[in-house]
């Protein structure tokens, strides 16, 4: 019995797995967070993030026996920008949910490929000359750093006083939780 990895956007029919899936991914979170915040995502978020114009909740799914598993998650945003150099297609994501019983297996990698190649396609359709992602890790998320720059993401710089970090850290983590921005400059 093999699986086979699938990627599709959510709908509002998914909004409560998405929700159950990336809360139970995010427990890795809950050190420094205030206890109203452990849970990542409420439905009304969730149901918002789907209907929000240029972005996807992208999943993972495997399918074994004709029956269908929800093993992953990503938020995705984007957004076209143009500049005296052109035009860029910026993608932004977040919330990248693999619960730990589904770990190691390359999901996550999977599902940030899936944002890249999301990225590279609308670039392409809007015949913008530059494409690139990034996303903010919580500082004190030491694992993740070397995770993502295996995949070409690069430390860009420090998102600090960022109001949601702020509102949901505990007081003795205020000093030394904040995002770190990481990006990667995409080929076309």
């Amino acid at each position: 019995m093999s699986s086979v990895l699938t990627f599709r956007d959510a709908t509002l029919a998914d909004a409560d797995a998405v929700m159950a899936i990336t809360n139970e991914a995010f427990v890795a979170d809950e050190f420094f967070k205030k206890k109203d915040y452990h849970q990542r995502f409420d439905l009304p978020s969730v149901i918002e993030m789907i209907n929000t114009e240029n972005s996807a909740f992208i999943l993972a799914e495997t399918t074994v026996d004709d029956r269908t598993e929800l093993v992953g998650s990503l938020y995705l945003h984007w957004e076209i920008k143009t500049d005296e150099n052109g035009r860029e297609v910026i993608g932004k994501f977040s919330a990248v949910s693999v619960p730990s019983r589904f770990g190691k297996r390359g999901i996550g990698k999977a599902l940030v490929d899936a944002a890249e190649r999301r990225v590279i396609d609308l670039a392409k359709q809007s015949d913008t000359a530059s494409a690139s992602l990034q996303m903010g890790v919580i500082s004190q998320r030491e694992d993740l750093f070397p995770w993502y720059s295996k995949q070409g993401f690069v430390v860009a710089g420090e998102i600090r006083g960022d109001p949601e970090i702020e509102r949901i850290t505990l007081d003795e983590f205020k000093d030394t939780i904040y995002l770190v921005l990481m990006t990667k400059v995409l080929s076309l």
